[in-house]
């Protein structure tokens, strides 16, 4: 690789962190004028750092609530990302623009898009998985990413309980359940050594929040239904959500 486009790389990514750390210390446009300085430097479109790029600047637009602009942001960014792996219909990053769509969309109001951009963003994280049924969602087994498959199967487990608000629909609660019992599978095969470290630390700082969830809605269809099986996995997240509690409390304790 030519001296000079080493260089160009490294600015890229130095104008990218600086421009990140002004987005999550909420100074937009500081961090704005960073990605465009990243911009002027990246002249191809199948390129990683360009989507991160639209990233940002989706990002940006987010947090103002511009939302027709996050999503044109996030738009190029899934672009450049086909591009760039368009020897493959499924890869983490794909599914990372996806899961940014379906959030501004959520943010937006608008949840049947959101779900539709979940659903499409589990598809592209996925192997072997096509359904475009929300009530559907991958095996642990197909994932190609852990991490962001907790990330989406979380944010449409949210999208659906809101979804239930708006409609009293019973399926769709019931289907918020079923990401969250799909969640719990996988933090428990993250717990058993089939995560990396990283993954596992990703998912310490998250495990408490969807087991809360989790039993919520659960407690919600029992006193819907009154069906046995509800109550079962009431008790089943409770459990789940003590031991969580207890961990936090030892290690805590430890610390002092």
């Amino acid at each position: 690789v030519p001296a000079g486009i080493l260089k160009d790389i490294s600015l890229i990514d130095a104008y990218l962190n600086l421009a990140e750390i002004y987005r999550l210390t909420h100074r937009p446009s500081l961090s704005q004028s960073w990605v465009q300085k990243a911009l002027r430097l990246q002249k191809e479109d199948n390129d990683y750092s360009k989507a991160r790029s639209y990233l940002e600047l989706g990002g940006i637009a987010l947090e103002a609530k511009k939302y027709e602009q996050a999503l044109s942001a996030y738009q190029r960014a899934l672009e450049c990302t086909k591009a760039r792996v368009s020897y493959a219909s499924s890869h983490p990053r794909i599914g990372l623009c996806w899961e940014n769509i379906g959030r501004t969309h959520r943010q937006a109001g608008r949840l049947s898009e959101a779900l539709a951009a979940f659903q499409k963003g589990l598809q592209t994280l996925s192997v072997g998985f096509t359904s475009d049924s929300i009530i559907h969602n991958p095996s642990i087994d197909q994932l190609l990413s852990l991490r962001e498959g907790f990330t989406i199967l979380l944010e449409k487990a949210q999208t659906l309980k809101l979804l239930f608000v708006l409609t009293q629909r019973q399926g769709d609660l019931e289907a918020s359940l079923v990401c969250y019992l799909e969640l719990a599978e996988l933090i428990e095969q993250v717990r058993s050594n089939f995560g990396t470290e990283s993954s596992k630390l990703f998912l310490s700082q998250r495990t408490r929040q969807a087991w809360e969830e989790g039993l919520g809605v659960a407690t919600q269809l029992y006193r819907k239904t009154k069906k046995t099986k509800y109550l079962n996995t009431v008790f089943s997240f409770m459990q789940r959500s003590k031991a969580v509690v207890m961990k936090e409390m030892l290690a805590s304790s430890r610390a002092l």
